[in-house]
C-alpha cells in the first residue's frame, strides 16, 4: 500500500469506534461539538472529525520526534489535544522538549463570537487562551502556546519542523510568513504539511502556493471539511524562505489555480472554481468572477450527482459548494475584495 492509502486507512479505522476518535480521549457529541476526556463541558471547533482524526493519526503513527510540530491556528485547542494524544500513544517517538508549538491570537471576533458562545471571555480582548489551557491542562508538558500576531513569530533556523497543522493562513501575508519561517524548516522526506483551508473559496492563495511548489510535495489526499495533506519530498523546498506570492503576476496565479483545478477530483475541482472566482474578486475583476461562478450548475439534480460522485466520502466536498458559490457572487456583486 502507498503512504496515502496507509494514512487514509488509519484515519477511517480511527473513526469506526462509535462516537470516539480512536483512543484519543475525544468524542463526537454533535456537529462541531466534541467531548474532551476529563472535562465536564464539551468543546466547540470548526474542524471536522476527519481532520481531528488525521492529526491524531499523524502524531501517533508517523511522528518520529526528529522535529517540532507547528500547531498554527489552534484557538480553543482541539487540534492541540489530538496531537498530544497521538504523541502519548507513539511508542517510537523520540522525546524532545515541548514538541507541540501552538500559535494563535486566542481572540474571538465576529462572526465567530456567536459560534464560540461561552468558550471565551467577552469584552475588549475576547481572550480564548484560558479555554485552551483548561482543555489542554493535562498536555502542558508537551506544548508551548504562543499568543499574538503570527507575523511577529520567527522560527529558529536550526530547529527542524516535522508536522505543520496550518489553519492560520487567512491572508496572503500570513501565507507568505508560513512558507518563509516554517515550511522552509520542514524536514525533507519526513515533514508533513496539513493545509486546513485548501478546499475553501476564500483562501485561494493556499491552492496557488501549493501548486507553485507542486514538485516539492507528495500529495496525500483530501479530508472533509477543507484539508489537503502533503509530505515534503527528499529534494526539499528550494525558495520557500524567500517566497512571496505577491511577487507573482496575475496571469501566473491564475494559471496555478487553473492547473490545480485540472488535477483535482470532481468536488474539489468545483470548490477550486469558487476559489478562482474569489481570486478574480480580490484582483478587482468582478465581472470575470461572476462569469466564473454563475454558470456552476448546483441545482438539486446536480447536487445529488456530486454527493454520489465516485470519490471516497472523506474526499467529497459537494455540500460546501452552494455556500461557496453564493458567497463569491455576493462579494463580486458588492465589489468587495477580501484578500487581506
Amino acid at each position: 500500500m502507498s503512504l496515502k492509502s496507509d494514512i487514509q486507512t488509519a484515519v477511517l479505522k480511527t473513526l469506526q469506534t462509535g462516537n470516539a476518535i480512536g483512543n484519543s480521549g475525544i468524542s463526537i457529541q454533535g456537529p462541531k461539538v466534541f467531548g474532551i476526556e476529563g472535562q465536564q463541558t464539551a468543546l466547540k471547533s470548526m474542524l471536522e472529525p476527519y481532520e481531528i482524526a488525521l492529526l491524531y493519526v499523524l502524531a501517533k503513527d508517523y511522528y518520529s520526534g526528529a522535529g517540532y510540530i507547528v500547531d498554527a491556528g489552534c484557538l480553543f485547542g482541539i487540534s492541540t489535544f489530538a496531537l498530544a494524544a497521538g504523541i502519548r500513544q507513539n511508542a517510537d517517538c523520540a522525546k524532545i522538549d515541548l514538541p507541540i508549538q501552538s500559535f494563535d491570537l486566542f481572540e474571538v471576533n465576529p462572526p465567530y463570537d456567536k459560534f464560540a458562545a461561552e468558550f471565551h471571555t467577552f469584552g475588549p480582548t475576547s481572550n480564548a487562551l484560558g479555554t485552551f489551557l483548561k482543555f489542554n491542562a493535562a498536555n502542558l508538558d508537551l506544548l508551548s502556546p504562543h499568543q499574538g500576531d503570527f507575523l511577529n513569530w520567527k522560527w529558529k533556523a536550526d530547529a527542524p519542523v516535522e508536522i505543520i497543522f496550518n489553519d492560520l493562513s487567512k491572508t496572503v501575508g500570513l501565507n507568505n510568513h508560513m512558507f518563509q519561517q516554517f515550511v522552509s524548516r520542514l524536514i525533507p522526506g519526513k515533514g508533513f504539511f496539513f493545509q486546513q483551508d485548501y478546499v475553501h473559496f476564500a483562501e485561494w492563495w493556499i491552492a496557488a502556493s501549493m501548486e507553485y511548489f507542486a514538485d516539492s510535495f507528495e500529495e496525500l489526499g483530501y479530508y472533509y471539511g477543507a484539508t489537503k495533506l502533503y509530505r515534503l519530498k527528499e529534494s526539499g523546498i528550494p525558495g520557500a524562505a524567500e517566497f512571496n506570492l505577491r511577487d507573482l503576476s496575475f496571469d501566473t496565479i491564475e494559471g496555478l489555480l487553473k492547473r490545480a483545478m485540472e488535477r483535482a477530483p470532481v468536488t474539489v475541482r468545483e470548490a477550486l472554481q469558487t476559489a478562482l472566482g474569489m481570486f478574480y474578486v480580490d484582483s478587482g475583476k468582478f465581472d470575470l468572477a461572476l462569469q466564473t461562478v454563475m454558470p456552476m450548475k448546483l441545482n438539486q439534480e446536480r447536487m445529488e450527482e456530486l454527493m454520489n460522485a465516485e470519490v471516497p466520502e472523506h474526499e467529497n466536498f459537494a455540500r460546501i459548494l452552494p455556500s461557496n458559490r453564493r458567497k463569491v457572487i455576493e462579494y463580486a456583486k458588492n465589489r468587495t475584495p477580501n484578500a487581506g
